[in-house]
């Protein structure tokens, strides 16, 4: 239940054509997937950062984002480095606004741009 509302919401949240999206739902499937899921799966967390980002609720995605990342460097590279992808191609994908650079020591510069 919970991977299915994460991916449902991404959709909503970051699909190419706009008028697929719908932000105000994308928020409230990924908060009810991060809900069931303690607020402790990166992905969903991921996927909520890109949901407010759309919402254009911007001080929350890069909260939200940062903390996805701290989970996900904490269990695991490669999750970490699947955190990073998700959460630009948000940015890629319309006007979601955070932006993720990781060094090669996977350090990160994380800032918003509106």
């Amino acid at each position: 239940m919970v991977l299915a509302l994460n991916d449902l919401a991404w959709i909503y949240a970051t699909h190419p054509r706009r008028d697929l999206r719908n932000a105000v739902e994308a928020v409230r499937l990924a908060e009810q997937a991060c809900q069931l899921s303690d607020r402790k799966l990166p992905t969903c967390l991921n996927t909520l950062a890109a949901a407010y980002a759309e919402a254009g609720r911007f001080a929350e995605a890069v909260t939200t984002a940062k903390k996805a990342i701290q989970i996900a460097r904490a269990s695991s590279p490669l999750r970490f480095r699947h955190i990073l992808i998700g959460i630009n191609k948000a940015n890629r994908t319309g006007k979601a606004s955070i932006r993720l650079r990781v060094s090669p020591d996977h350090s990160r510069d994380n800032e918003e741009s509106l």
